[in-house]
């Protein structure tokens, strides 16, 4: 029997991060079910603070920029459609189709009630670490939110 030997980098093949969105959808569904919206937030937060440590390294850095050209690169990558602003100390960032939502219901996925809520909980940690305020402001069922990311005064 021979032997095939498949060589190739991640940048070789399309990006495949859109099923975690299925999984996460499950997972807030889970967490908040059997242990409560306080848990969820708290599992969110710690998550959002280790994932993106580098991230916030950067926006220490780089400031709303950061952020703005993160969101930017993600989004584009999901096949999102969004328009980013950046203006006196404050980013906001329009989605106008959400690509997790579009993908989840393409698939066949259940899209959690509070889904959307992911996104205020992982921003608001991601602020905090920085010394910013986020907010976010979504239509689950339209698949489009206004985030922004403000510097504190």
């Amino acid at each position: 029997m021979s032997k095939k030997v498949l060589r190739g980098r991640p940048s070789d093949h399309p990006y495949l991060h859109k099923d975690f969105h299925g999984a996460l959808s499950f997972a807030v569904d889970y967490v908040e079910e059997r242990f409560g919206a306080e848990a969820l937030r708290e599992l969110l937060g710690r998550v959002a603070r280790t994932v993106f440590s580098p991230l916030i390294a950067q926006a220490r850095e780089g400031g709303l920029e950061a952020m703005r050209k993160h969101l930017c690169r993600v989004f584009t990558e999901e096949g999102g459609e969004f328009e980013a602003g950046l203006d006196e100390g404050e980013l906001v960032f329009v989605v106008r189709r959400c690509p997790a939502i579009s993908h989840m219901r393409r698939h066949g996925y259940r899209v959690a009630t509070h889904f959307c809520e992911t996104t205020r909980i992982v921003n608001e940690a991601i602020s905090a670490e920085v010394g910013w305020s986020a907010s976010v402001d979504h239509d689950q069922e339209r698949g489009t939110c206004v985030q922004r990311f403000c510097v504190s005064a």
